[in-house]
């Protein structure tokens, strides 16, 4: 569903027969943001964002920045101002949108066909053969998986919302 929102919202043709449901999917995803809200949820920004408009970054980065200072507020975590707090959040949005190992692409192993393969080493700053960016954040490592989780649940919500009103679901009332 993910991928039928971002290619709706950078389409310019829904004519074809391929986009006609696209149609009700763009129609709800602003729907979904109608009724009690006055602005568009974070979830909403962030697929905006995945689907290439940047104006939606500052705001998400200002509500996240937010949400991080209140929940170290309330769970007690030591050392977490303000612009520790931005730090988090932009580390967790980079992680967000691009996972993948900077060295080898996502793929675990460096060299090309023909060359020698190796595995991707944690020496040159690499992922270790997981495809997954390495932890540079020693002792904020797990703060920063708190942010990914929630940016992750944000977005799960608002393509959820936005899947139910495709649908028609009868227990979604805007």
């Amino acid at each position: 569903m993910r991928e039928k929102i971002l290619r709706s919202l950078n389409t310019s043709d829904l004519s074809e027969e391929e986009w006609e449901n696209a149609a009700h999917v763009v129609a709800s995803l602003g729907a979904a943001q109608i009724g009690n809200r006055r602005h568009l949820s974070i979830g909403a920004m962030l697929l905006h964002i995945r689907a290439g408009h940047a104006k939606f970054l500052p705001r998400v980065i200002a509500l996240t920045t937010h949400y991080v200072v209140a929940r170290a507020s309330r769970d007690k975590w030591a050392g977490v101002t303000r612009e520790r707090a931005r730090a988090l959040v932009l580390e967790a949005l980079d992680r967000f949108f691009d996972p993948l190992c900077p060295v080898c692409h996502g793929v675990g192993k460096v060299g090309e066909l023909g060359q020698v393969i190796v595995l991707c080493s944690r020496k040159n700053g690499g992922c270790g053969g997981t495809g997954k960016r390495p932890e540079n954040y020693k002792g904020w490592m797990e703060r920063v998986k708190d942010v990914l989780a929630a940016l992750e649940l944000w977005e799960g919500y608002a393509a959820g919302g936005t899947r139910r009103q495709a649908r028609g679901s009868p227990d979604h009332k805007i």
